[in-house]
Order: structure tokens, then sequence, then C-alpha cells
């Protein structure tokens, strides 16, 4: 594979990992919080639009004092974040009530993980199995303490 190909998934693999964290453990919060699906579908996207705006520049910003680039590895990045993003938002807008919003964004943000383990293996020759199991493990840790975290944080 040819470095520009893995430099391409470098950058969107910093935004979509983030993408999928961040979104994730706001809705967990708003979930527990009791506001309203659309409620929870309208955070997500407003989040998700601006994280992924923030993280282009700040991308852009870092790389550039290191190397010379151009403006897309930091577009690549915030494409990435917005894509992880709406793993989440698509979640609660395919489910009529807020309670199967969140189980379906559970299961989709794991396969979402499968995915990208997947993806992450082909593009960068790595063992396919270990590489899922790695994204599916470091996911689970992820979203279990966001979700250790909400719940402290509710029942205080």
């Amino acid at each position: 594979m040819v470095e520009s190909q893995k430099e391409y998934f470098r950058d969107f693999a910093l935004g979509f990992f983030d993408g999928l964290i961040t979104p994730f453990g706001l809705s967990v919060g708003l979930y527990l919080s009791g506001v309203s699906r659309e409620m929870v579908m309208l955070t997500i996207f407003l989040e998700a639009v601006s994280a992924s705006i923030s993280m282009s520049v700040a991308h852009y910003i870092s790389e550039e004092t290191i190397q010379e680039i151009g403006p897309w590895s930091g577009v690549r990045t915030g494409l990435g974040y917005f894509s992880g993003a709406m793993v989440s938002f698509i979640s609660y807008y395919l489910t009529s009530d807020i309670s199967n919003g969140f189980k379906l964004s559970i299961a989709m943000n794991l396969v979402a993980l499968i995915v990208f383990g997947y993806a992450k293996a082909i593009i960068t020759n790595l063992n396919i199995m270990k590489t899922i199991r790695e994204m599916v493990e470091l996911g689970v840790i992820t979203f279990s303490a966001i979700s250790g975290v909400s719940l402290y944080q509710y029942k205080i």
C-alpha cells in the first residue's frame, strides 16, 4: 500500500474513533437525564458539526508546525470525526424513542468498531482478527468508562 493511502487512513481514523466516543458519551448523559429523542439528535448533530470543524483546524495547525502539508489532512480528520458521530445520530434517527435509540447506538457503535478494525487491518497489512479484537476492546473499555462516569454522576 502506498504511503499516502496510509496517511489518508491515519487522518480519517484519528477523527473517526473520537467521533464514535464523544457523541456516545453525550448520548449516555442525555439518555440518563431524560431528555427527548429529538434533543439527543440535535445535540449529537451540533456537537458533530462543531467538533469536526474544530478537529479539522486543530489537526491542520498541529501538522503544519511539524511539516509542510496541505489542508486536506485536517479535512480528512474532520470528516472522520463527523462520520463516527453520525453512527450515534443515525441510531436515534432510526428509532421512535430514546430507549431504543440508546440500545441501537450501542449495537451500531460496536458494528462500526468491527468494520473500522477490519479496514485498519486491510489498509495497514495487520492481522484482521487481532485488529478487530483490539478495536472492539478499546471501544468497550472506553464506552464502559463513559457509562460508569455518567451513571455515577447521575446518582449524585
